[in-house]
C-alpha cells in the first residue's frame, strides 16, 4: 500500500474538503497526496498523526502497528514461550519490589517490548536497556 492509499485510509469517509480544510489545505492538495502526485509535507504528517493518533512509521512506511500505544503483532506460531516467560517474570519481579501496580494494556506493551529486547540476537547490548526499563517502570 502506497503512502498516498494510507493517508485516504486515515481519511475514510470524511468528505476531501471537509477532511482538508480540517488541516488548513485545499481538496486538491489532498488528492494530490492521496493519488501519490506529490509528497505531503512534514507539517501536514505530524498534525495528521496527531489527530488520528496514528504511528509515523506506519503512516511513511506502512510499518505495523498503526496506531501509538499498539503493540507490534508477533505471529502466535512464532513467539518463543521461554522467553515471553522471562519477560513477564522480569515485569512482575520489578512491580512486586517497588510495590506498583499498572493497568494491564500498560503491562502488556511493557512486555512486547522486553520481549523483543530479549528475542533479539546481540542480547548482551540489550540487557542494560532492559534493566533502565525495568527500573522506569518500577
Amino acid at each position: 500500500m502506497t503512502l498516498g492509499k494510507r493517508i485516504k485510509e486515515v481519511r475514510g469517509k470524511v468528505a476531501r474538503p471537509a477532511f482538508a480544510a480540517s488541516f488548513g489545505l485545499s481538496r486538491n492538495t489532498i488528492q494530490r497526496y492521496e493519488t501519490d502526485e506529490g509528497p505531503p509535507d512534514t507539517n501536514f504528517v505530524i498534525a495528521l498523526c496527531e489527530k488520528y493518533k496514528i504511528r509515523v512509521e506506519w503512516l511513511l512506511f506502512g510499518e505495523e502497528p498503526k496506531y501509538l500505544g499498539e503493540p507490534p503483532k508477533v505471529p502466535l506460531a512464532e513467539l518463543d514461550r521461554s522467553i515471553l516467560t522471562d519477560a513477564i517474570e522480569a515485569l512482575e519481579f520489578a512491580l512486586q519490589e517497588k510495590g506498583r501496580k499498572i493497568e494491564a494494556a500498560t503491562k502488556a506493551e511493557i512486555i512486547t517490548e522486553l520481549y523483543l529486547l530479549m528475542s533479539e540476537e546481540e542480547q548482551s547490548d540489550n540487557k542494560s536497556n532492559i534493566a533502565k526499563i525495568l527500573r522506569l517502570v518500577a
